[in-house]
């Protein structure tokens, strides 16, 4: 790595570790106990500090309560947004920059409103206790599971228990669920129905795959990406009615859905201030299941593609009836897929030598995409015109 880069990196690390100092938080969390847990009385509060978790655009700070007067044990979690990655990246499609934590708080409570005391439909939300402004912080009640990539990828395996294949497929119909009544949440106008052209969708691919086209390094590649895209070009103008809009998730991948031990699912990462189609949120937790790195690099011997097609299908039975258009669904997927091809290569671009990075595209990440890329493709053809 040239050294202007890694001076860069380790400037940007530094600066990323200044944003919130555990003891800073652990007086504010003291400060406020009261306000959340009245039960408390008059003792004195008491944290601990038990882990911390270290995420691209975040840290965690899990502290347990320390205090007999609360009926069982009980954790707080504190997440610390980062602006930027350790590479300077900002996140700016899912998070503003500004204010970015009083949004998601602002989702959790929507969320935890609707959902955090619902025994319907399996589904919860995470309590959101406070957010701090100068810190760049928010903190929730701790409720820990199991992410439900980690599910995948233990169900997925080819030796994989029965149970476990149960217990994936009913989590993921739960997590459609779940998705399915964030959508129908009543934020001022919407949701609410409006119409698309065929020429919105087109748009929207080209200007992500012309970003791919400057990362892949394959000529024969580059030329079958844009064979298909001129291909898209040429179909008829179909205009589609009555597709549903609404506040989306946004950042709905499988690591963001968690599984409790009590079988019921909650959504975190998300700050629902984009509006959109539903369908966007579906496509993209669908391309994040079918593009696991686990799957990328060890093909169908780490991932048996048949539990993905169950698990998917049990997700999209969860949700139910997602839109009038099979062909809408399939274009914002394969937009979700080129979006998803790109930011792999930027991560392999910026971890791994050029010569690793060239052999890897080549023998693996390229084939893999590709092959999704002409499956969907394969699916648009039957279906390019309304239901």
């Amino acid at each position: 790595m040239p050294y202007a880069e890694e001076i860069k990196r380790i400037l940007v690390s530094d600066l990323l570790s200044d944003i919130a100092n555990p003891r800073d938080i652990q007086q504010c969390l003291e400060q406020q106990m009261k306000n959340w847990y009245p039960s408390r009385g008059n003792s004195k509060a008491a944290l601990l500090l038990e882990q911390e978790k270290e995420f691209r655009w975040s840290r965690h700070l899990i502290f347990r309560i320390i205090d007999s007067h609360l009926p069982q044990a009980q954790q707080i979690m504190v997440k610390c947004l980062k602006l930027q990655d350790s590479l300077g990246r900002v996140q700016h499609e899912i998070r503003a920059a500004q204010d970015a934590q009083q949004l998601e708080f602002e989702a959790l409570s929507l969320l935890y409103n609707r959902f955090g005391k619902s025994q319907v439909d399996g589904v919860t939300a995470v309590r959101p206790l406070t957010h701090f402004p100068d810190l760049n912080a928010l903190a929730m009640e701790y409720l820990p599971g199991s992410h439900l990539r980690d599910l995948i990828c233990h169900a997925a395996r080819p030796l994989a228990r029965q149970g476990q294949v149960a217990v994936a497929v009913e989590a993921a119909r739960k997590a459609g669920r779940l998705l399915r009544n964030i959508h129908r949440i009543k934020q001022g106008d919407y949701p609410r129905k409006e119409v698309f052209t065929m020429e919105y969708f087109t748009v929207r691919l080209q200007e992500i795959l012309d970003i791919l086209l400057r990362q892949v390094s394959s000529k024969k590649t580059r030329n079958r990406l844009l064979c298909m895209l001129e291909n898209l070009h040429k179909m008829p103008p179909i205009t589609y009615k009555d597709l549903a809009v609404s506040y989306l998730h946004g950042d709905i991948y499988p690591d963001n859905f968690i599984l409790l031990p009590n079988g019921r699912v909650y959504t975190i990462d998300t700050t629902l201030h984009q509006t959109g189609l539903a369908e966007e949120d579906i496509a993209k937790f669908l391309i994040g299941v079918e593009t696991l790195k686990q799957h990328i690099v060890g093909g169908n011997i780490l991932i048996r593609p048949s539990f993905i097609h169950s698990f998917t299908q049990a997700f999209c039975n969860g949700y139910g009836s997602h839109g009038q258009y099979l062909s809408v669904m399939l274009i914002l997927k394969l937009t979700a897929l080129l979006h998803r091809w790109s930011e792999l290569l930027s991560i392999l671009q910026h971890k791994m030598t050029p010569a690793v990075t060239s052999a890897f595209q080549m023998f693996r990440v390229n084939p893999f995409m590709l092959a999704r890329v002409d499956e969907i493709r394969r699916q648009l053809k039957g279906n390019l015109l309304p239901s």
